[in-house]
């Protein structure tokens, strides 16, 4: 890939459940600020979702060559049942972070406040991947451009029933 070309891999979402929103202010760790808004997305186990975001991910790690040629690189997406937590069982997880508080609407496409995404909601997203190559570590990243809120869940992380999208929702 030529210098300076562009790496980034744009990609919305399918429906997720939505955990640990750091969204109204940064995520903090071990009372450390990182800097970066964040959301944990929950995917029903679903191959065709995961193939999707796979296929995504594979064109952000092909767009750098020291990553496509890495023997072992780091993925965004995570197998739920190898976490060894409850609310991620039976889920593709995948992380986003910005340092940019994100934009967030609602079903209609109205700006919304960040504080109105919880855990257990249940949401879509535009994010993007890109290739990131640190030290010796080589990998693929996610970083959250804007969210949806399409409903409220239960909370607990478990997805809720509702009725189906229609085509013309605008995101």
């Amino acid at each position: 890939m030529s210098k300076g070309a562009n790496v980034n891999v744009f990609y919305e979402t399918e429906k997720f459940n939505c955990m640990f929103p750091h969204l109204e202010e940064t995520e903090k760790f071990q009372d450390q600020d990182t800097g970066m808004y964040s959301i944990t997305m929950c995917f029903e186990k679903d191959e065709e979702i995961k193939e999707q975001i796979d296929s995504a991910i594979d064109k952000a790690k092909s767009n750098d060559e020291k990553v496509a040629s890495a023997k072992t690189w780091y993925s965004p997406i995570k197998d739920g049942d190898e976490m060894g937590k409850e609310w991620s069982t039976g889920m593709w997880i995948l992380k986003a972070k910005t340092k940019y508080q994100p934009r967030v609407v609602d079903r209609t496409g109205e700006v919304i406040d960040q504080g109105d995404i919880r855990g257990g909601s249940v949401c879509r997203a535009h994010i993007v991947f890109r290739p990131f190559v640190a030290g010796t570590n080589k990998g693929v990243t996610c970083s959250l451009k804007d969210i949806q809120l399409i409903g409220q869940g239960e909370g607990s992380g478990s997805t809720p029933t509702f009725s189906p999208l229609d085509d013309d929702i605008p995101f």
